[in-house]
């Protein structure tokens, strides 16, 4: 998901308001991961507000601490040796770890195995199917964009903006917060209907470019302060040496408006995708970009998203 304070560069270099990343020793004083709280009641409040949703919110709100927990542990914590480990036994899906693993390891393991099988499970009872191994295949397409881009900063490397968007549109994290909710919802997801509606489609695209393209626009200055090569930003910058940082800006928001644009488009189009589940990839996409419209709610939450909520969930409306 898009950095909520920029990740800190291996060798030493600090993460504004974290620690150190490639498995520098954390502070007592640094959180673990970016807290979740209100940004994930706003996320709720616009994509599900229907009684009838109760379950889905509860979905949404577990798999955005999730996704959270787990981009923190690629994006700070995890050295680039301990995140390739994690893949392997992600992939391996073994109920019990050899000795030989480390117990860091181990505990982040049995915790996410955990999580995603209970949301298996869930996913079961409305779509009459075992749903965990396409869970999986997601999950892993979520840590392998994520694995990337830490390599990457190990390696000093900044990708051409076109190599970063491909590989930034799984990453952002709204793949994985938005697909298993989707599948609890009162609607038959068959595989046709899953390949126009989640990845590869366009609409899928569209749907998770829109987050990356809106997050690095509010986050880069950060990232920058805190050791981050790669955004949007410095890949526009590469394939265009002689452009300013506020040409690079003006053109990742105008990107932005296009692939909104044609989003809408790809959210009109008819097609077999059932409009509850079309309704909640999309509106879960508004939300995002409610998150950051005025600036990084995502590190700001505690104040912006904060008086978002109490006006939406706790002040009476003027009659």
């Amino acid at each position: 998901m898009p950095r909520p304070a920029g990740a800190a560069a291996c060798g030493g270099a600090v993460r504004s308001g974290g620690a150190p990343r490639c498995g520098a020793t954390r502070t007592s004083a640094s959180p673990f991961a970016s807290p979740p709280p209100f940004k994930t009641a706003s996320q709720l409040g616009n994509a599900a507000r229907s009684m009838q949703f109760l379950r889905r919110r509860h979905d949404l709100a577990k798999l955005c601490a999730l996704a959270t927990v787990v981009d923190d542990i690629y994006d700070t914590y995890g050295t680039l040796e301990e995140i390739k480990l994690f893949n392997e036994v992600v992939k391996k899906w073994d109920p019990s770890l050899p000795n030989s693993i480390p117990e860091n390891i181990k505990i982040a393991y049995k915790a996410f195995r955990m999580a995603v099988n209970k949301s298996a499970q869930a996913t079961k009872k409305t779509q009459g199917r075992d749903m965990l191994p396409y869970s999986r295949k997601v999950w892993e397409h979520y840590l392998k964009a994520l694995t990337k881009e830490v390599e990457w900063l190990a390696n000093g490397y900044i990708p051409s903006l076109e190599e970063y968007l491909e590989n930034g549109a799984p990453s952002s994290g709204y793949r994985v917060t938005m697909l298993q909710p989707a599948l609890t919802l009162d609607s038959l997801l068959l595989d046709n209907i899953l390949l126009e509606m989640d990845y590869p489609s366009r609409f899928n695209e569209l749907l998770c470019l829109s987050l990356r393209l809106k997050g690095d626009t509010r986050t880069f200055k950060a990232e920058a302060n805190g050791g981050e090569l790669v955004s949007g930003i410095s890949c526009y910058i590469k394939d265009h040496p002689r452009s300013s940082e506020e040409e690079a800006l003006d053109y990742l928001k105008d990107l932005l408006q296009k692939r909104l644009k044609e989003l809408d488009e790809e959210y009109l189009k008819p097609n077999n995708v059932p409009t509850i589940s079309k309704d909640h990839a999309y509106n879960i996409a508004r939300s995002y970009q409610l998150l950051y419209k005025e600036r990084d709610g995502f590190t700001n939450s505690n104040k912006d998203i904060k008086d978002l909520v109490t006006q939406i969930l706790l002040e009476p409306v003027p009659m």
